[in-house]
């Protein structure tokens, strides 16, 4: 603080960092692919180190931090550090969508296009969430937004000419 001279706590993106740092280390020597779960934490040490990424991370998600609240999505998506959770994962991808955060609308976007996560299926709403996000220049949003114009779903028309524009973008 400048007043008082009294070291402020670090805000949720210092927070945030730090707990990427850490779940990297932990994802090296658990991790089995990209979108996949996490083999067991047998190691005390590593297990008192994931929960507290995971404190860290639900932190700075709950002061709002868009990709805190992306992370944990994702990490609840795949059970990498928690209990795989399709519920929970749309919940913070709901949070970052919400805040305009692209790859959160993509991500919620493929929740509805598949029903996860308890969310209807509902091409319709996996378009309108793609959209958003692919306006923003997300790639993995404007590849299946071009899917959805190939197949002529969520009320798009059929066409072969926008997929692959939506595939060049």
């Amino acid at each position: 603080c400048p007043t008082c001279r009294v070291d402020l706590p670090p805000g949720p993106e210092q927070v945030w960092e730090e707990a990427v740092r850490r779940w990297v280390v932990l994802h090296r020597r658990y991790g089995q692919g990209e979108r996949e779960p996490w083999r067991r934490i047998r190691n005390a040490d590593d297990r008192r180190e994931n929960a507290e990424v995971v404190r860290m991370m639900t932190e700075a998600a709950e002061q709002g931090h868009t990709q805190a609240q992306y992370n944990l999505g994702c990490m609840y998506r795949d059970g990498q550090g928690v209990p795989q959770s399709d519920a929970l994962a749309v919940e913070w991808y709901r949070k970052a969508a919400d805040q305009g955060y692209a790859p959160a609308q993509s991500n919620l976007g493929f929740m509805y296009r598949e029903g996860r996560g308890g969310l209807p299926q509902s091409d319709a709403l996996a378009v309108e969430w793609y959209r958003k996000a692919a306006d923003q220049g997300d790639a993995s949003a404007q590849s299946n937004l071009g899917v959805m114009y190939e197949q002529g779903r969520g009320g798009l028309p059929q066409s072969d000419a926008l997929a692959a524009a939506w595939d060049r973008e």
